[in-house]
C-alpha cells in the first residue's frame, strides 16, 4: 500500500529527475525510443554492468531504435523512490534489492528467508526454475514487470566492534537492514537491534557510531567502502536474497509486442553475464578488503541456523507447502536413520568376521535393506529440494522459453522414472512376501519397499513442481 509520503516522494522525485530523462521515460521521439534505468550501486558494480550490456544488445538487435539511458550510484534516488517512481511510469526500469521489495511483494520472501538456501548454486538452481518465474511474474499485481534475477551472492555481518562467532555475540548491536520485515525479525530474534537505512546512509552511520554494523554481500561491502568503517567480517551467510530487475508495467505496454517480447528474451540473458562478472569481481573484493586489514572469521553455523529456525517455520505455514516439508523432513530423518545404521550393522560384521570369527548372518540382508532405504527415500527429498538432477549449466545459457522446456522436462522424467520404481517395486514386493530372506526373519522381497516409497514420493514431488511451472500466472501478456 502507497502511503500518501511515498506518493509524495514518489511524485516530487519524478519531477526532480525530469529535466535529466530528457523526453522523459519512454516519451516517443521521432524513429526511436529512449528508456531509462537505474540503480544505486557503482558503475563496474556486476548488475550495473549486466543492464549496461542489456543495453547495448537492445540498441544492437533494433537497430538504434531503442537505446537506453543509465543512471548509477543512486543518481535517481534510493531504491524505494526508484521503485516508486518505476510504478508510475517516471523511469522504465531499475534494479532493486529483493529484500527490499517484501513488504508489497510477498513471493519475494521467499528469496530472502534465512538459510532457506545452502549455497549460491542452490539458489541458482531455484530462482532458474518454476521458483523464479512465479516470483517475476508477481510483480505485475502492482505496475511492475519482473524481468530477471540478478543473484548476488551470500549475506553476512559485519561491524565495528568484534567479531561475531555464536548469536549471543550479536546481543545490543545496532546494525543497519533493508526495510522488510523478515530481517527487522531475524535480527530481533538473533538479539540485535535492527535499524531500516538505505545503503548510501550506512558508512556515515557506522562512521559516526549511529550503528555499529550492518549485514550485507561481500561485492556491496567493497564497494560500498564500508570496510574503511567496519573492520570485522563474520561469514554467516545467513540469506542469499537476490536481486531483481523490473520494468515500470506502463513503459513495458507502451512498446511494441515484439519488442517486448525482445526485451524479456535480453534481461534473462544478461543473468550469465552478471554471474561471470559477479564470481570475479567477489574474488576481488574479498583480497582487498584483506589486505585493507578487515578480519574475517567463521561462525557456529548450526547456532545461527537454530536460531534463525523459528522464522523459517513462521513462513512456512501454508498447510499444503507444509506438508509436502514435512514429508521430506521424515524422508530424509529415515533415510539419516538407515545410513546410521548402516555404518551400526557393518562396524559389527566387520568386528565379527574379523575380531570374534563368527560371521552372522543376518548383517548382509539388514545392509542392503538400509541402504536401499537411505538411497530411495534421499533421492526422493532430493526431488523436493532440487538437489536432483538437471540442465542447470545449459539453462544458465538457452533463452528463457528453451529454458521453460527444461523446467518441463526435469520434472516430468522424474514422475515416470518414479512411477516405474514405485510400479514395479510394488509388484516384486508383493510377489516375494511368502519367501523368507536367508539369514534373517524377513520377507526376501522386502528391500522393494523402500523403492517402491521412494518412488512414490519421487512423483508427489515432481507432480508438485510440474503444478508450479504450468500455474497459469501471466504478466503484462508475457508468462
Amino acid at each position: 500500500m502507497i502511503t500518501r509520503r511515498h506518493f509524495l516522494g514518489a511524485g516530487l522525485g519524478a519531477a526532480a529527475v525530469g529535466p535529466w530523462l530528457g523526453a522523459g521515460a519512454t516519451t516517443p521521439i521521432p524513429g526511436r525510443q529512449l528508456l531509462t534505468a537505474t540503480d544505486v550501486h557503482v558503475s563496474d558494480y556486476p548488475t550495473v554492468e549486466a543492464v549496461r550490456w542489456f543495453g547495448k544488445q537492445l540498441e544492437a538487435r533494433t537497430n538504434g531504435r531503442l537505446t537506453l539511458r543509465q543512471y548509477h550510484s543512486g543518481q535517481l534516488g534510493r531504491e524505494s523512490e526508484a521503485i516508486d517512481m518505476a510504478r508510475f511510469g517516471a523511469i522504465d526500469i531499475t534494479r532493486v534489492y529483493s529484500g527490499a521489495l517484501n513488504n508489497a511483494f510477498s513471493l519475494t520472501q521467499a528469496l530472502c528467508l534465512p538459510y532457506v538456501f545452502d549455497s549460491v548454486s542452490h539458489l541458482r538452481r531455484a530462482i532458474d526454475g518454476h521458483v523464479g518465474d512465479s516470483v517475476l511474474r508477481s510483480f505485475e499485481q502492482r505496475d511492475l514487470v519482473g524481468l530477471a534475477i540478478y543473484d548476488s551472492g551470500a549475506r553476512c555481518f559485519y561491524n565495528t566492534k568484534h567479531p561475531l562467532h555464536r548469536p549471543e555475540d550479536l546481543n545490543g548491536l545496532k546494525l543497519r537492514v533493508a526495510s522488510s520485515d523478515i530481517f527487522l525479525k531475524l535480527m530481533r530474534m538473533l538479539g540485535a537491534n535492527p535499524t531500516p537505512m538505505s545503503l548510501g546512509e550506512t558508512f556515515s552511520a557506522m562512521e559516526t557510531h549511529m550503528i555499529d554494523g550492518a549485514e550485507n554481500n561481500m561485492r556491496s561491502f567493497q564497494s560500498s567502502r564500508h570496510f574503511e568503517a567496519a573492520h570485522y567480517w563474520s561469514q554467516s551467510e545467513h540469506s542469499y536474497a537476490p536481486d531483481v530487475l523490473v520494468m515500470s508495467r506502463k513503459s513495458f505496454q507502451y512498446l511494441r509486442p515484439a519488442d517486448r517480447a525482445l526485451v524479456v528474451e535480453l534481461a534473462r540473458a544478461s543473468v550469465p553475464v552478471m554471474r561471470d562478472l559477479w564470481d570475479d569481481s567477489e574474488v576481488i573484493a574479498r583480497k582487498q578488503v584483506i589486505d585493507y586489514g578487515v578480519k574475517l572469521n567463521q561462525v557456529d553455523m548450526p547456532a545461527f541456523r537454530a536460531a534463525a529456525a523459528p522464522l523459517l517455520a513462521e513462513y512456512r505455514k501454508q498447510p499444503q507447502i507444509e506438508a509436502l516439508y514435512r514429508v521430506s523432513d521424515i524422508a530424509v530423518g529415515v533415510a539419516s536413520i538407515a545410513l546410521l545404521g548402516l555404518v551400526v550393522v557393518q562396524g559389527w560384521q566387520v568386528m565379527t568376521r574379523y575380531v570374534l570369527n563368527d560371521s552372522p548372518s543376518w548383517t548382509e540382508p539388514v545392509t542392503l535393506l538400509l541402504l536401499s532405504t537411505a538411497l530411495s527415500l534421499g533421492a526422493a527429498a532430493g526431488v523436493h529440494t532440487n538437489r536432483h538432477f538437471g540442465f542447470y549449466l545449459l539453462s544458465e545459457h538457452v533463452p528463457p522459453l528453451v529454458r521453460t522446456v527444461f523446467d518441463l522436462i526435469r520434472p516430468l522424467m522424474i514422475m515416470a522414472i518414479g512411477a516405474v520404481l514405485a510400479w514395479w517395486s510394488a509388484a516384486l514386493l508383493l510377489d516375494g512376501l511368502d519367501i523368507k530372506m536367508a539369514g534373517a526373519q524377513m520377507p526376501q522381497s522386502i528391500n522393494y519397499l523402500p523403492l517402491s516409497i521412494g518412488g512414490a514420493l519421487m512423483v508427489v514431488f515432481a507432480l508438485h513442481k510440474l503444478w508450479r511451472v504450468l500455474r497459469p500466472i501471466h504478466t503484462a501478456g508475457v508468462r
